[in-house]
């Protein structure tokens, strides 16, 4: 008895001696290492609706909803987080602009993607000029005046634009045309300054776009010369645009 447990032991043994050995313990998938002087941050992009594709510093991240690793250059301490932008892009929808700021190691970023029918029937319902704006009262003269400057508007940050009148008159009326785009127009506060303490509130945290015309309140009677400035702010997060220009027109007593 003891001789055959001694041969089945045996046996054992050699069958085990083909077995590969077990992997040593920590190894696994390498992580991504960063360049000299870059750091290794997370990507964490989401959209609506998903399956979009997105683009972050020149490269290819992939499609939403993605977690990603990419190198950036290693912040500087004690210097405010820095942001990044990104685009989103899908077939048969307007592409998408954001910024996502640094939180730790995380870049956090999302886009809401409005299909290029929804964006069109949108514009075309857009009233024009005459539809919109009442007849301008006053039978003088016009003056018109483009303003320069806008570029891009970002999140928590302040675009604007100036024009200035150099005709003078005693205005009956003005209203203004704003060039420009926004992916979420309800992150928008909009105002005028004018010359001889004017303010115009145009619009603040609505749904319409304010790239359209507006007619200008509480002008007549003031006098026209000077420098007016448009300013748009962005007052919350992850959705950008773009101030193109605006222009003036002034109807005079």
């Amino acid at each position: 008895m003891s001789r055959l447990l001694i041969l089945a032991l045996l046996s054992l043994a050699a069958c085990g001696s083909d077995a590969p050995p077990p992997p040593p313990v920590g190894t696994g998938p390498a992580q991504p290492t960063a360049p000299p002087g870059m750091t290794m941050v997370t990507v964490v992009a989401t959209s609506t609706p998903p399956g979009a594709n997105v683009m972050g510093g020149g490269t290819a991240l992939g499609a939403t909803p993605l977690t990603r690793q990419v190198p950036i250059p290693t912040p500087t301490a004690g210097a405010p987080a820095p942001s990044f932008e990104f685009t989103f892009t899908r077939d048969g929808f307007r592409p998408v602009t954001v910024q996502g700021a640094l939180a730790g190691t995380t870049v956090t970023v999302n886009a809401t993607l409005v299909s290029q029918k929804a964006a069109a029937m949108a514009e075309a319902e857009e009233p024009s000029d005459s539809e919109e704006l009442p007849p301008e009262q006053g039978g003088g003269r016009v003056l018109q005046a483009r303003g320069t400057g806008g570029g891009r508007i970002s999140d928590n940050h302040t675009t604007t634009a100036t024009a200035r009148v150099t005709d003078d008159c005693v205005m009956a009326s003005a209203r203004i045309r704003i060039r420009g785009r926004h992916s979420f127009n309800r992150d928008l506060n909009v105002q005028l300054r004018g010359p001889h303490g004017i303010r115009a509130r145009i619009q603040r945290r609505s749904n319409r776009s304010p790239f359209r015309s507006h007619r200008i309140s509480r002008v007549a009677g003031k006098r026209s010369a000077g420098t007016w400035t448009l300013s748009i702010r962005d007052e919350a997060n992850q959705d950008s645009g773009q101030l193109a220009g605006f222009s003036l027109r002034i109807r005079c007593r």
